[in-house]
């Protein structure tokens, strides 16, 4: 139980969310990449975990694991901060992989009011087709929220690469709590909540 708890509460955690995305061309693997990430933060690579890996989007989501003993903040500055300075002003041989446009974190509640928009989009294509007595085309873009595009941008690749993380997030909550997709808005409102705040104040 106390792992499960564990790993749930990681998902709301900004240091279990950090996201490299590399330039084209520059892919490194998983390892490499890791390892251009620790550097730039002057971390031990080892401390730095895989959360997931989208090739198609040059997107590597990664975790800071410390371990039990480690440290949570090392000099003082949360990880997720110090991974944010690394993007926004890279050295070393992350500044020849990393875009730095891109966001250096995932945002939960972004991928939140994204998913929520998106479905909503999409519900209202389907009634529109219904009061025309027509079939809902089966794929249509629905354009992102402004926040959305303010964040990351507005290119749809990038928008491709961050709904993938988002859907990362999204799923893995979804196998603790077996809800259906429609539910998430409604997961663990208190964690959802002290997000929010945290979040609201620093979206990016």
């Amino acid at each position: 139980m106390g792992v499960t708890f564990d790993r749930l509460a990681e998902l709301w955690d900004k240091n279990t969310m950090m996201l490299l995305r590399w330039k084209p061309g520059e892919g490194r693997g998983e390892t490499g990449l890791l390892w251009a990430a620790a550097e730039a933060m002057e971390l031990d690579a080892l401390t730095l975990k895989k959360q997931a890996m989208f090739e198609e989007q040059r997107l590597l989501l990664f975790k800071y694991d410390a371990g039990k003993d480690g440290e949570k903040k090392p000099g003082g500055t949360s990880v997720h901060s110090k991974w944010k300075s690394s993007v926004a002003s890279p050295k070393g041989d992350l500044e020849k992989i990393v875009d730095v446009g891109f966001p250096a974190v995932l945002n939960v509640t972004l991928c939140l009011h994204a998913h929520a928009h998106t479905e909503m989009a999409k519900a209202k294509v389907r009634h529109d087709a219904s009061e025309k007595g027509e079939e809902p085309p089966k794929d249509t873009t629905h354009p992102m929220p402004d926040d959305f595009v303010q964040i990351v941008g507005p290119a749809a690749d990038a928008h491709e690469a961050y709904l993938a993380g988002c859907n990362w997030w999204t799923e893995t909550l979804d196998s603790f709590y077996g809800h259906p997709d429609e539910n998430l808005t409604d997961a663990d409102p208190e964690h959802h909540a002290s997000a929010d705040d945290e979040e609201g104040a620093d979206l990016a």
